[in-house]
């Protein structure tokens, strides 16, 4: 880019920055104020249903975003993240949910938090192993994270390089 851009590219970073902690304070406050730990198993089913059609739909539009941006190597990172911030907080839900039906389904209750922090540990794949699926739904649910994690964030993130590639040179960059 040239440095008459300098300015736009500015402009363009403090958005997109302010877009990401926007989204993620939301996906944040919605997590936590929806009552996700009392939803009935059809609730569940429901909301992870919901959650693969928001991933679906946001990735989506993220890469259409990426595919139009006049700096795509910035909407890039934040189509990245905020499809990282829909898994985490969709699976985050749905874990809550579970053990908010029925205690038992991880090797302890799970509040708010400690939901967000075993979805995290998972998605990251460190998996520490202080909590872990105990029942076989929970465990069917958490290879589905695994394989969601794997199969979408990994696909999504080829179609955003391939697109960015392109973008880039577009601009002869």
């Amino acid at each position: 880019m040239r440095d008459l851009d300098r300015p736009a590219r500015w402009r363009s970073i403090g958005w997109s920055a302010a877009r990401i902690v926007t989204i993620a304070v939301g996906l944040l406050g919605l997590y936590f104020w929806l009552p996700f730990d009392r939803a009935s198993a059809t609730q569940t089913g429901l909301v992870v249903a919901i959650a693969l059609v928001i991933v679906v739909a946001v990735n989506a539009y993220q890469l259409y975003a990426v595919a139009t941006a006049e700096f795509p190597s910035l909407r890039a990172i934040e189509a990245l993240s905020v499809s990282a911030m829909v898994l985490l907080a969709a699976f985050a839900a749905t874990y809550l949910s579970m053990s908010g039906r029925d205690t038992a389904v991880f090797t302890e209750p799970l509040d708010h938090v400690d939901s967000l922090y075993f979805t995290l540990t998972t998605l990251t794949t460190i998996g520490f192993g202080d909590i872990s699926p105990v029942s076989n739904s929970a465990r069917i649910v958490v290879m589905v994270q695994m394989v969601v994690n794997v199969v979408v964030l990994g696909v999504f993130v080829k179609l955003v390089s391939t697109t960015v590639r392109s973008r880039m040179s577009q601009y002869g960059s």
